[in-house]
């Protein structure tokens, strides 16, 4: 996905954090605006990083899996 370039600029655009520096996104509930966040977090970190890899763990959490 990040090789997309559009995907990768809507990506990177997107304002995902509000005045009070917590996540949001319109109509989403706390759960659900965290991954998109996380999502954002690692597109900026493999464009601006000069490291070889990053670690998705918290992009993984993010998703609340029950059970």
């Amino acid at each position: 996905m990040y090789m997309t370039p559009t995907l990768k600029a809507g990506v990177l655009a997107a304002h995902l954090t509000g005045e009070d520096g917590k996540v949001v996104t319109e109509g989403a509930s706390p759960e659900q605006n965290q991954v998109p966040f996380e999502l954002q977090n690692i597109f900026a970190n493999l464009q601006e990083s000069e490291k070889q890899y990053f670690k998705p763990t918290e992009f993984i959490n993010s998703f609340k899996w029950d059970g």
